[in-house]
This record gives structure tokens, sequence and C-alpha cells, in this order.
């Protein structure tokens, strides 16, 4: 017997949910609006690290391609590296760009790493580790260095043929050998946060090409002069052993601001998004945002920061990237494999840090997003970190860009990737906020009472080796008295049981039938017939 995956040979897994929540938070009435620029003589990049003084865009480092290989000699190889310093003016549409290669062996690799870590404080801009080709060792590595420049002056040196060793300031010291991590300042402290020290060659089944290592925690630290002084260091391997995410800094009210750590990568015991949220203190605390759980745009990508004064709360939009999960008519749709996704979401985030998520009616006009960075204009409403909104607006507001990252041709490449199915996009959006009365679709998914997860498991060796399970996981809060079904492709009930489930987590297993034909498999609460979750498989006959 065999499971047939979704209409691409993948295993689709739909789940619908039906339940009533509370909702109190007023939601900013918006959608966003893209529109695409291009600037001749810009290629395209992606995963790269940037800054901002007025209309011009300084680019560092990222990747020329796209998606990277499989294939341990063809990944990050390179050719893909941007060797270039890059001026962007998002206004005149012009570009700069010059050689790095006259800089100094250490300077020059940190610069066309791709994957560092960088925030945009004032005029300067601050860059830690990425990962790349060393080119004294010819080999792979995470990058032992922090980096200090001063934007305004770096865009005129690029302008001017003229930038120099001088311009820079770069520390060496191993506590900045991190990559896929993300750096952020609340009152001139500086939080590095996740991410991992990778070196040598990537592979994507854990050969021994690699030796890798989690941060697992962040490292916090000031950097006023010529040396940065190291602070503190917090260890939390359960809910910061995550990279490739987006770490937002979320307004507080009149309070100070803190940190919330998304979804991200890889859970330690399977190679899939982490579905909860993370908030940390200004004072260093790490806890879990309340009853949430994150469904889309789980990898890094472009985000949008837009604080809502009058009702005193944080609203997040994110731009596409890459996902487990994503939206199908009004269904939510589980894909093992991780693909690129087409998904805007927004987070509204209240002051006591409940957090909800929402589908924008706006698509991305691809599979766009994953390594994108967002670049602010210079609207008078932006503040350092976030746009300042009125619910009492009624005109079309531009925010900024969305410039580079990876466009796939499709959902799912990976395994078929030779390096034509996606690219560097030189196509740059311009983002607008447009006033709507429609509101865009809350995920009840990610505020449910229970999780629930699915997976096709083998029985244990002394059994039939063909003999499949049908596992259904929950986990959940407080205890529930849950129904189970299994139902055939004409509706008729082939399993259930009812079980009384204690708070933390169950498996309920079922073998999979041998007829072939569309199965269902039903979860709901017993005293709530309303919170129904129903996922669809395909069984064919091998």
């Amino acid at each position: 017997m065999k499971i047939k995956t979704n209409l691409n040979n993948r295993l689709l897994l739909i789940f619908t949910l039906f339940f009533g929540l509370g909702f109190s938070q007023t939601i900013v009435d918006y959608t966003v609006k893209l529109e695409p620029i291009t600037i001749d003589g810009f290629l395209g990049i992606q995963s790269f690290s940037a800054g901002v003084s007025g209309d011009e865009v300084l680019i560092i480092g990222g990747r020329l391609d796209g998606l990277h290989r499989r294939q341990p000699f063809a990944s990050f190889d390179s050719a893909g590296h941007n060797n270039q310093l890059i001026v962007l003016n998002l206004k005149s549409k012009q570009i700069w760009k010059q050689s790095i290669n006259h800089l100094n062996a250490d300077l020059f690799n940190q610069l066309k790493a791709t994957n560092h870590n960088f925030t945009q404080v004032g005029d300067s801009l601050f860059v830690i580790g990425g990962y790349g080709i060393n080119e004294q060792t010819k080999d792979h590595e995470t990058f032992p260095f922090g980096l200090k420049l001063a934007v305004s002056e770096i865009i005129l040196a690029v302008k001017k043929g003229g930038v120099h060793q001088d311009m820079f300031t770069q520390v060496k010291d191993t506590r900045f050998a991190i990559t896929g991590g993300q750096l952020q300042e609340i009152n001139r402290t500086f939080y590095l946060v996740g991410g991992h020290r990778f070196d040598g060659r990537y592979n994507p089944i854990d050969r021994p090409t690699f030796v890798q290592e989690y941060l697992n925690g962040f490292r916090t630290f000031k950097w006023g002069g010529k040396q940065p002084e190291f602070l503190t260091e917090v260890k939390d391997t359960v809910n910061l052993h995550v990279r490739d995410y987006n770490l937002i800094k979320v307004q507080n009210g009149d309070e100070n601001p803190y940190l919330m750590a998304l979804s991200g990568v890889f859970q330690r015991n399977v190679k899939l998004p982490y579905l909860p949220a993370k908030r940390i203190s200004a004072k260093g605390s790490v806890s879990l945002v309340p009853n949430f759980r994150q469904y889309y745009n789980q990898y890094e990508c472009g985000d949008v920061m837009i604080y809502d004064s009058v009702n005193k709360s944080s609203n997040l939009i994110l731009f596409g990237g890459i996902s487990q999960f994503y939206d199908s008519l009004g269904v939510l749709v589980q894909d093992d494999n991780v693909p690129f996704t087409r998904s805007i979401t927004r987070l509204a985030i209240g002051q006591d840090s409940t957090c909800f998520e929402y589908l924008q009616t706006t698509k991305m006009p691809g599979y766009l997003g994953a390594g994108t960075v967002f670049i602010q204009n210079q609207h008078k409403n932006w503040r350092e970190d976030y746009f300042l909104w009125s619910p009492k607006n009624e005109e079309v507001i531009e925010l900024g860009y969305l410039i580079g990252g990876i466009e796939s041709s499709e959902k799912n490449i990976f395994w078929i990737n030779d390096a034509n199915e996606s690219r560097a996009t030189p196509t740059i959006y311009k983002v607008s906020l447009v006033p709507t009365s429609e509101l865009p679709v809350k995920s009840y998914y990610s505020n449910a009472t229970i999780e629930v997860k699915c997976s096709k498991e083998a029985f244990p060796r002394l059994f039939n080796k063909d003999r499949k399970l049908y596992t259904v996981s929950v986990h959940s809060d407080k205890a529930h008295t849950l129904v189970f079904k299994l139902e055939s492709p004409s509706g008729k009930e082939i399993a259930t049981q009812q079980i009384d489930v204690k708070a933390g987590d169950f498996k309920w297993q079922q073998k999979l039938p041998k007829k072939e034909g569309y199965y269902k498999v039903i979860v709901y609460d017993a005293n709530m017939p309303r919170l129904k979750w129903e996922q669809y498989l395909w069984v064919e006959e091998e």
C-alpha cells in the first residue's frame, strides 16, 4: 500500500477547523499593494545585508544565485558570491558598484559572505558573522568577525570609486561567528539571537562534510567606540534552538520595547519549522507567546512593523518566503516538503503579548520573499523601527521597497534543483498601504486550544514492513475529551474512538486501509463539536 502525496505526488494534508474565539483587539483596516520597478544594471541579490541613507541603499554580501543546490560541490559556490558593494538610488533608479577585491583578506571574506546578522542604528551599520568561502583556506566557514561602518560614508565612496580599508572597523571574536541568526538593538544594547556556527560544506543528509553548532540562545553587547563590550549570554536550548527566522522589535505602549522571535528552523527531532513564537524582554528573560502558533511565513522574509498609536498595538506584515503551511481556497494545507509560499500575513500583537495571525487578501506576485529585505522610504511617519499609523487615515501610503530575495518557479524545487528552477530576483517591489473595508482572514488554527499534527509511521521491524500507521499527534494545554475518526471515501466510518486526553502530548494511531481512495481523519472535542480538525489523504494500492 502506498500513500499518494498531493497532486504532485506529495502527501496533501488539509485541515479544516471551526471554533469560536473572542477577540477584543481592534484590527487596523488596510491591505498592502506591491508595484514592480526595475533598475538597469541591478541583476538581483538574496540573503544580503543592507544599510539606508536617504533614498539610497547600500547592499553588502549575499548571493547572486537562487536557492542553494542540494549537492555539496555545487552549494554556496564561489560564482554565487557578491564581490561588490552595491548602491541603489530608489528614487532616481540609479546603481553604482565597486569591487572589494582590493581590501584585506579578512574584510574581503566577510563582506562577500551571505546570511550575516545585521542592523542599523542611526548612520551606523553593524554586520556580524556570515557564511562563505575563505579564500585563504579555500574552505567554507562562518566568519568570526564583527563589522561597523558609516552607511553614508561608504555610499559616497562607492559612488566615487574610493572605498578603502580604513572606512571599516572589523573586530575578530569567535563569539561573532554566527550565521542565520538575527541582530537587534534596544537602548544601545545589541542582541545577537539564534543562528548557528556552520563550518564546512553543506549537504542535505547530514553527511560529515560540516560541523555545526547552534547558538541556542542570545548574546548581548554594546558597541559605542572602536571595540565592542560583551555583556551577557543567555542559553535556552528549548526555545531558541532556531535559525533563518524573523526577529522583530515590538513596541509596548509607553514601556520599553521587547523582541519576538518567530518560527524558523529546525526542530530538534525533525527537519520542520517551529510553530511557537518566543518573547525576549529587554532584561533577557525568554518566554513563549501565550496560546499562539505561526503557520505561515516561517522562514526569514521581508517584514514591516506598523504601530497603531490609538489602539497601542503592533501589526507586523510578512511577505512570502518559505513555509510548511499555506492556504488553498480557505483551507489550511500542510506540506512537509516546506515549499515556497505566496502568502502575505499580518501578526496583530497586543500590549499583553497576545498574538493573532491573519492572511491578507493580497498575495505575492510569485513564489518570492525568502532572503528579501524591506527598505523604509522617507515618509514622516517612520520611526527607527516602525511606521506610525492612525486608523483615521484614508489615503494610500507608500512605505518603502522589497529588495532582492529568491524567486522560485514552483512551490517545491529543492530535490530537482539544478540551478535553473530559481534565481535572485532583479525586480524591486514598491510597498504601499491601501485603506480597505475588507478585513484579512483570521487564522483560527494559530490560537486553537489544541494543536494537531499528523504523520505516517511504519510498524516496528517485527511486523510486515508494508503495514503502515497513520499517527495523529495532539498537544493540549488542558484536558479534553477528544473523538478520533477515520472515514472511507464514501463517508463510512472505519474507526472511531473517544479518549479522555490529559494536558500535554497524546498520539492516536490507526492502520492505513488497503482499498484505494481518499480517506479522512477527524478530531474534535466531544464537549465542543464545533471544534473540528480534518485531514484528507489519498491511499492507493502498491
